[in-house]
């Protein structure tokens, strides 16, 4: 079987500057904490804690699909980004399943970085415009107020809602701490 390629080859690939030295090294953390990305389709590596994902980093695909959906060819889904931009950017998506259980210990300087709506996702409705989800997923259809450490967000994405886009970093301080409280919560379980 071929090897898998490793995210850092594609960060080389993909990433320049700050954004490269910012992803080579979260990368390393993530490797250095036992929480190693592994390969998935579509330059997404997805790491896991206890067998359940914590967390997903990638990269956007810098292609057309070819079924004329803007969200599917900037698989980010953000109106901000479009496709002359999309090739020097990165996403890491922590998959926080015990966030009430550890909302008491994020601090502001974490919640100002938290609330800010570049990092979070809000749904773009892929599922009414991809030929292959003709039907809302479970998650999807009218997207209730969420609450996040205090502050009301309306039509966040159910699949996801915090994805930290080009993470600077304090962002990245930010994650980090948000994965610690992540694990430690899934340890007390």
């Amino acid at each position: 079987m071929p090897e898998k390629p490793k995210l850092e080859n594609f960060i080389s690939e993909y990433l320049d500057g700050n954004k490269k030295k910012i992803a080579l090294d979260f990368i390393a953390y993530m490797r250095a904490n036992k929480t190693p990305p592994a390969y998935r389709p579509s330059l997404r590596y997805k790491c896991t804690y206890k067998g359940k994902g914590i967390c997903t980093i990638s990269l956007p695909r810098a292609w057309t699909n070819g079924n004329g959906n803007p969200y599917q060819d900037n698989e980010f889904g953000q109106s901000w980004m479009s496709q002359e931009n999309i090739r020097n950017n990165w996403v890491v998506i922590p998959q926080l399943d015990h966030l009430s259980e550890y909302e008491n210990q994020i601090v502001e300087g974490m919640k100002k970085i938290i609330w800010d709506e570049r990092n979070l996702y809000f749904c773009n409705g892929c599922w009414m415009s991809n030929p292959n989800f003709p039907e809302p997923r479970d998650s999807c259809g009218t997207r209730p107020i969420r609450n996040i450490f205090g502050k009301d967000f309306n039509g966040l994405c159910g699949r996801g809602f915090f994805w930290f886009f080009n993470p600077d970093e304090a962002t990245i301080d930010c994650i980090k701490r948000l994965l610690e409280l992540e694990k430690q919560a899934r340890n007390e379980k």
